[in-house]
């Protein structure tokens, strides 16, 4: 299987799962010297890590998420590591970049809070049904 012209894996590497290129390196030889994959972005934490990969996921764009057990096994050290989220083929970067940005922007308030036609009691922006008297939003 080959990444490219320069990068050929050999059957060994295959059934082990580790880089002739890099053996100390502990990720799989897919993503360790796979030249299509780029970093997206580096997360606070794992729940938000597998929150964007998820997110990706639904649009189709395969990811990886790298680091995440690192923290862990830091230990008294104070080396602090996140988990970095990267996306695996360099075509569907422009496009998760754009989903990413988009996802963590702050959400823009684009309605005010309302009065209900029915019982008149005032509706926070964030809701469609009155909360006194269930009558939507008009």
């Amino acid at each position: 299987m080959t990444f490219g012209s320069e990068n050929t894996f050999s059957i060994n590497e295959l059934e082990t799962g580790r880089c002739s290129l890099h053996p100390l390196q502990l990720l799989p030889w897919y993503f360790c010297c796979n030249p299509n994959m780029q970093k997206l972005y580096e997360c606070r934490d794992r729940l938000q890590a597998q929150m964007l990969h998820d997110a990706l996921a639904a649009h189709h764009i395969h990811t990886v998420i790298l680091g995440d057990y690192l923290s862990g096994a830091a230990g008294e050290l104070s080396a602090i590591q996140f988990p970095v989220l990267w996306v695996v083929e360099n075509g569907d970067y422009p496009l998760a970049r754009q989903l990413i940005d988009r996802y963590l922007g702050e959400p823009q308030p684009d309605r005010l809070p309302w009065r209900c036609g029915r019982c008149g009691e005032m509706v926070e922006a964030t809701f469609d049904i009155c909360w006194n008297c269930s009558t939507p939003r008009d």
